[in-house]
């Protein structure tokens, strides 16, 4: 990076012509990645990156450029938590592609389907273009260069997003495989940035099946990789998941204090993208610690977030959260704990996130076990449960087990 920024210096005292500007176009959009790891996607200096390579984009740029410059403006949006922002920066990448039906444009436009299709809770949708994506970089680029234009290889994000779709639509032991899969690829290709991506998403994936064990050791990894390489978001992102860990494993304050110091950092840098989850973790935390007021605040400022972004396919873990914070707060009056969770088991099966589903109806069913409601919830719980096919030894399925003994 420091050989691209010394370059663009130098330009600055050449003399305004059409060759400079087609230079500093190419040397805009090669920076730009490297800002997205290295400063964030949303950062400032990666900001000035490629709306500057905008203003010149009709300088005779080559079509990867013109490209790369497309990929930028898109992963501001982005990662800046603007999806409806994205999905129009979606457009003219589309448009671009049909023109030039490139198997490697092509991957990363449905790389881009595919994450917004996730965040914004299209489950469903997300898995299809994982699948196509997939299917595409198997058939016709397995040995093939693939320019890194978000700072990641899109195939290792495919594994990887598949991985969090697996577990969100009910199939923990395929997310595991994923996730292992992702970290496999990224090895074979021998790309650090990748593998510290690759590493983050497993680590998540066992925050998600609650393996704290299995989450602490690949933060670990991801937070070592990810400081060799300079790869701060994934950094930012797998010291959440080592603070949701260490609060699990009983280090309460140690890990609390880790989240709150990277949600507050990812706020700082306008890096909104998966914020709602780390805002989800830092309430999970505090009402772990019996911090209620602190947690609560969390959760409503997930909220907002969920509202104002439209990031929402964590939404329904938010709201039974804040059912369980609102019970610890008031446990005289349970109403509004069940009615933040019963929002909850309705919002799930809207998005086919039947891992979280299972979740909130677990809740439910205990809030509900010494009232009038009783075999209500054994009969809801009971349904959810005998939907799944597999995961039977996490943490979820044991408890939800457990609970359904005990109705």
């Amino acid at each position: 990076m420091r050989n691209l920024t010394a370059a663009l210096e130098l330009l600055e005292r050449t003399p305004s012509s059409p060759e400079r500007d087609r230079r500093e176009f190419a040397l805009q959009t090669s920076l730009g990645p490297a800002l997205m790891a290295t400063k964030g996607w949303a950062a400032p200096e990666t900001e000035r990156a490629y709306l500057r390579a905008e203003q010149l984009a009709e300088t005779g740029a080559t079509p990867e450029q013109q490209f790369a410059l497309l990929v930028g403006l898109f992963g501001l949006l982005y990662v800046g938590g603007n999806l409806s922002g994205a999905r129009e920066r979606q457009k003219p990448i589309w448009d671009f592609v049909d023109r030039h039906p490139d198997p490697v444009f092509l991957l990363e436009a449905i790389h881009h389907d595919w994450s917004v299709a996730l965040s914004a809770g299209e489950l469903e949708a997300s898995q299809r273009h994982v699948e196509r994506g997939l299917e595409l970089f198997e058939s016709k680029l397995r040995s093939a260069a693939v320019p890194l234009y978000t700072a990641h290889h899109p195939a290792v994000c495919g594994y990887a997003w598949d991985a969090q779709l697996s577990w969100l639509r009910g199939r923990p032991d395929a997310a595991r495989r994923c996730a292992e899969r992702a970290v496999s690829l990224a090895n074979e290709l021998g790309d650090s940035m990748s593998a510290a991506f690759a590493l983050y998403v497993k680590a998540l994936v066992h925050s998600m099946t609650l393996e704290p064990k299995l989450a602490l050791e690949m933060a670990g990894a991801a937070i070592d990789t990810a400081e060799d390489v300079g790869f701060l978001y994934v950094l930012r992102h797998a010291r959440v998941v080592k603070g949701w860990a260490l609060t699990e494993l009983g280090r309460v304050e140690e890990g609390l204090g880790q989240i709150r110091e990277e949600t507050d950092a990812l706020s700082a840098s306008r890096e909104e993208l998966w914020l709602t989850l780390c805002l989800a973790t830092l309430g999970d935390a505090c009402l772990r610690a019996g911090r209620i007021d602190h947690g609560l605040k969390a959760i409503g400022d997930a909220l907002d977030l969920v509202r104002r972004s439209g990031e929402c396919f964590w939404e329904a873990e938010i709201n039974r959260l804040r059912g369980e914070l609102l019970l610890a707060q008031i446990p005289s009056d349970p109403a509004p704990a069940r009615a933040s969770v019963e929002h909850a088991i309705k919002k799930a099966p809207q998005q086919g996130a039947k891992s979280l589903e299972l979740r909130a109806t677990t809740s439910l069913a205990r809030m509900l076990k010494s009232t009038d409601r009783r075999e209500e919830a054994r009969a809801m719980l009971a349904e959810i449960y005998n939907w799944f096919t597999e995961g039977f030894d996490t943490a979820d399925l044991k408890d939800a087990k457990a609970l359904l003994d005990e109705l």
